[in-house]
């Protein structure tokens, strides 16, 4: 069975490809901000970015865990890199857009800190709490969020087998 990656995938891949990321160890928040001139600052709040003059910071709550730190990055990033405060101001009020791009940024970074490209070439165990283990360990994420991925991953192959076998 082909996997046929979304749009989404598609972009995370080159993103990272282009700033010379291709395996799941050269993952880190540190390195990326580096090349993409971000900020990252630890705070006694919830995570969140600043943009000030095209200038940005990402702010990470520094009780939460490495993992949960990790994700955060990966959501805030999506802010900065998906949708640009030349477009949106983030500290508007909630409106349905606003909605709508944290459900994006939320999905991005599922997508980001477990990319396909690299999800799809690793040799998962056929029970899936090892399976979660292994993806967790790997890509450094929490188990819940390894479980989410994997689920949203197997959905769509799910999706995409189903549409072969009766479309």
């Amino acid at each position: 069975m082909r996997y046929i990656n979304s749009h989404l995938e598609d972009w995370i891949e080159s993103f990272l490809i282009n700033i010379g990321i291709t395996q799941s160890s050269q993952l880190d928040k540190h390195k990326i901000a580096n090349d993409l001139d971000i900020w990252i600052f630890y705070v006694n709040d919830t995570s969140h970015y600043v943009e000030v003059n095209n200038l940005y910071t990402i702010f990470l709550n520094k009780n939460l865990s490495k993992e949960e730190q990790w994700q955060d990055f990966a959501h805030e990033l999506c802010h900065i890199v998906r949708q640009s405060s030349k477009f949106t101001n983030y500290h508007l009020t909630k409106t349905l857009w606003n909605i709508y791009q944290e459900r994006q940024a939320n999905y991005f970074a599922y997508h980001f800190c477990i990319p396909t490209f690299m999800l799809k070439n690793l040799d998962l165990p056929k029970d899936p709490e090892l399976a979660i283990l292994k993806v967790s360990n790997i890509f450094k994420v929490t188990p819940e969020f390894a479980t989410h991925r994997l689920n949203l991953y197997n959905q769509k192959v799910f999706t995409q087998t189903r549409g072969v076998l009766h479309g």
